[in-house]
This record gives C-alpha cells, sequence and structure tokens, in this order.
C-alpha cells in the first residue's frame, strides 16, 4: 500500500481535511496528494508531508494534471447549483479517467435521486449514474446529514436553552466528519469494488433527542422547539448567502423532516475500522473544553473585520454579560462596565470618536461594544470582597486605582471576547479611537473611562486579513 498515490480534491474544506488527517494517522501523508483551488490554504498538511496542488472544478486542465500519477481519488462534491455540480463532477470523471486514475471514490448523499426534497440530490444522481458508466472502478460513499451542519443551532441552544427545528420528531443517521473520513481511508487504501456504501451513523436522532442529549451534557434544560420551516429561510438569507445556497440548505431540511435521512448503517465500522460518533460524544464539544473548543475560542480565533447582517438578539448580548461575569478579578474588584451599541442613532454617536479605519466595519457591525472601567470601583468592594475593607489602599492612592482598574476591566473585556466565542459570535477588538471624544459623549461625569471597544456578530470571513504569525515560546516565555 505504500506505492499507491492517492489524490483528494477539495482538500482545503472540512471533509478533505478530515481525510488528510486520517491518512496522515494512517502514515500515508508522503503518498497522498491535496488538491484544492487555493493550494495556499494547505500550509499545514504541507508541513506534515502532503504534497500540494492546484485544482479547479471548471478548470478541466487543471484536474488532469492534478491527477496524473493517481492511483486512487478522492473526488470530494463541489459546490454550486445543481447543474453547475453535476457539470464539475462529470469534468472530474473526465479527467480522472484520462489521466489514467485507476479508483474513483465518490462522496455522494444519502437517497440520491431527482425527486428527493433535498435540491441538490439530483446532482448526487446524475454524478452516480455518470462514474458507474465511465469504465473506471468506484465506489460511492452516501454520506448522511453531518452533525456539523447544525453546530450554530447547537451552540445557540445551550446558551439559550433553545433548538429550533422545522421538524423536532423526524430521525436523521447523523455522521461526523471524522467517521466519513475514516471510510473513505478505508476504501481510498482497498481495492475497488464497484460498490456503493452508506455513510451513516449507528443510530438515528431526532432533535428531540439531541436536546435531551445537550439538556444531560450542559446540566441545565435545553427544548427542541418547532419552528416554520420559511423562518429557517429567512436565517439563512439573512446571514448573506448566495440564493441557491438558501435555496439548497432549506430543501435539505424539508428532506430531514420528510424522514429521507433516517437511514442507518454499520459500514463505516466496516470500512474504516471505527464506530460511529454517537450525538452524545459529538455535541459534548458544545458543552466542555474539547478540541473543537479550544480551536473555536483559541486556535482558529480571528480578529473580525467585517460580519454578515444576521442579528444578535438582546437576550444573546444578556446571556454573553451572564457568562463573562463569571470571570475572576483581584479582589473581585469587577472595574469593567460595558455599553452595548445596538442602535443606529448610539452608533452615529459613537462613529466621530472612532479612528478612520474603524469606522465602516463599526458601522456595519450588528453590536459594539465600550469597555470602560469604573474609576471608583472601590466603593463596593465591601460587598464584593467582604474579607477585609480595602477601600482605604484606593481611596488614597489614584494611581493604584486607575493601574487596577485599567488591568482588570481589560481582563473582563478579554473575558467576555471568550464567552462571545464561546457562544458562537465573532469578536473584532480595537483600541483605535478618541477617549477624550469617546468619553465626553458617553461618561461626560468622568467616572467610567473608555478602555477598549469590541465589534461583535456572526463573522465574514471575507473580510480578514491574512492570519499573522504568533511568537513562539523562545521569544515570549522565559522559564526560570
Amino acid at each position: 500500500m505504500t506505492h499507491i498515490t492517492i489524490t483528494i480534491t477539495a482538500a482545503s474544506g472540512k471533509l478533505g481535511q478530515a481525510v488528510a488527517a486520517e491518512l496522515a494517522a494512517r502514515g500515508l501523508a508522503a503518498h497522498t496528494r491535496l488538491a484544492a483551488r487555493t493550494p495556499d490554504k494547505l500550509a499545514a498538511q504541507r508541513a506534515q508531508g502532503f504534497a500540494t496542488v492546484a485544482a479547479d472544478y471548471d478548470d478541466p486542465a487543471s484536474l488532469r494534471a492534478a491527477f496524473a500519477g493517481t492511483d486512487a481519488l478522492l473526488l470530494i462534491s463541489g459546490m454550486g447549483t445543481n447543474a453547475q455540480r453535476a457539470a464539475q463532477h462529470k469534468a472530474a470523471i473526465d479527467a480522472a479517467k484520462a489521466a489514467g486514475v485507476r479508483h474513483i471514490v465518490y462522496t455522494s448523499t444519502t437517497n440520491p435521486s431527482h425527486g428527493s426534497r433535498f435540491e441538490w440530490s439530483g446532482a448526487h444522481a446524475d454524478t452516480e449514474a455518470y462514474l458507474q458508466a465511465a469504465g473506471v472502478p468506484y465506489t460511492i460513499l452516501r454520506d448522511n446529514a453531518y452533525f456539523s451542519n447544525n453546530d450554530a443551532l447547537f451552540a445557540q441552544a445551550v446558551a439559550s436553552g433553545t433548538l429550533a427545528f422545522p421538524d423536532i420528531d423526524a430521525k436523521v443517521g447523523y455522521v461526523a466528519h471524522e467517521d466519513v473520513a475514516a471510510a473513505a481511508a478505508g476504501v481510498l487504501t482497498g481495492p475497488a469494488t464497484n460498490a456503493v456504501f452508506e455513510i451513516s451513523g449507528a443510530q438515528a436522532y431526532s432533535a428531540r433527542e439531541l436536546a435531551a442529549e445537550l439538556s444531560h451534557l450542559a446540566g441545565r434544560p435545553v427544548e427542541a422547539v418547532q419552528v416554520p420551516l420559511q423562518a429557517f429561510t429567512d436565517q439563512f438569507r439573512a446571514l448573506g448567502l448566495p440564493e441557491f445556497v438558501v435555496s439548497g440548505v432549506t430543501s435539505f431540511y424539508a428532506a430531514l423532516a420528510a424522514g429521507e435521512f433516517a437511514l442507518i448503517s454499520q459500514d463505516v465500522e466496516r470500512l474504516g475500522g471505527r464506530t460511529t460518533t454517537s450525538a452524545r460524544e459529538y455535541l459534548r464539544r458544545f458543552t466542555s473544553a474539547d478540541t473543537a473548543t479550544l480551536e473555536r475560542v483559541f486556535l482558529n480565533a480571528r480578529s473580525f473585520n467585517a460580519f454578515t447582517e444576521r442579528p444578535v438578539p438582546d437576550e444573546l448580548l444578556q446571556r454573553l454579560y451572564d457568562l463573562a461575569k463569571w470571570g475572576p478579578t483581584s479582589m473581585n474588584s469587577q472595574p469593567a462596565r460595558f455599553v452595548f451599541i445596538r442602535t443606529p442613532e448610539a452608533k452615529a454617536r459613537l462613529l466621530p470618536a472612532l479612528s478612520p479605519g474603524n469606522v465602516e466595519k463599526t458601522r456595519k457591525a450588528p453590536v459594539t461594544v465600550i469597555v470602560a472601567q469604573d474609576t471608583r470601583f472601590f466603593e463596593h468592594l465591601p460587598t464584593q470582597f467582604p474579607a477585609y475593607d480595602a477601600r482605604p489602599l484606593f481611596e488614597n492612592n489614584a494611581a493604584l486605582a486607575q493601574a487596577t482598574a485599567l488591568r482588570n476591566s481589560s481582563l473582563q473585556g478579554a473575558y467576555l471576547i471568550v464567552a462571545a466565542r464561546l457562544l458562537g459570535l465573532d469578536a473584532g477588538p480595537m483600541s483605535g479611537f478618541d477617549p477624550a471624544a469617546l468619553n465626553a459623549e458617553f461618561f461626560p461625569d468622568g467616572r467610567w473611562q473608555a478602555n477598549f471597544i469590541i465589534n461583535l456578530g456572526y463573522g465574514d470571513p471575507a473580510g480578514n486579513h491574512p492570519r499573522g504569525p504568533r511568537l513562539d515560546t523562545d521569544e515570549a516565555v522565559r522559564f526560570l
């Protein structure tokens, strides 16, 4: 098997990266080529020993070049309308055949049919038929609904106590990307059998059952609530998604509600040598600091410059503060004060105090938070820190009071950012503003003073700069 060359298309996506990780764990990185429209996104995988190559489904020449010398090809389905997907997949199959690929593995969907309520199912049906007639040995993996399709809903459910779904009793054989990756790796490294496999979970779950699992894990009630499908459509459209995506995703949830994805299977265990991820295992990441949480809060965190139009409800802002307020401060001083700017009128008061580069992104952000500090925070210490009366320490030392307020309000602002990320929000902290102007506008009595500001919402990655490097341990840390 060490002589087989494997190529993965769409390798920079979530499934492509999961398959790459599985192959790396099997010691096959050096024998695997990762193809993506933008290979620069695969720098981490390249460092692991993978070869990377540019390949665009809409550029047949790039596909033929990427597939040259490939023994086993994982064709991960593309993105686009039904017609675009079918055309892209056919072009990839033709390129693979021309390049002499000996085994094509295609990621399809459960119940591929033009009669499905799921709009994109038709492209999968057409691709399966074309692949089966192409004359190249094949394997078809019919992936069920991914747990991760609902990640935003799960995070919101933990925060709000409500899991909203178009149908709360319809069963779905959810599968994790890691399960699909294990099955794909098993097929890619095995013989081509011209077979079709159902890549589903071993158990199907309804939204009501998922809510019960979240309740168990979170230690507080999470209720499944049925909402009209149109409400989901409106939500997706509010995110600024292309209309074909809005229509496709809405149809996907209609298909789930109709029971089209209730199928369960043992094929993951047979092909990948692992049991499928249970709902409890998957949902644990939303209630404990596992890898997914660490990625969300730290490893993949970005300072966002742009946000979608999706609103941030006041209830979520209340939940945000209720979570962040528990972060510890020295003497439990809690000097931070937060002003949530949500209305156009309040934004109009804020914008003149901002640096020019921060004006437009703040204007468009759903919420902007002024993180301020109470210069007389110590007046509350008898209640907050009753161990002894610490007020004289600060009443007679303005410099100490100022320094303590600054340090601890900064800490509390950081807690707010971490809490926002845990609740599924994105943040863009900024220090580019005129403190005197901002304080004069919002805190004219002088007791509160602005520290920094944070834009909050659901981030649009298109507005981000390339992620910068972080200092290595030898540059930033001393062990004494």
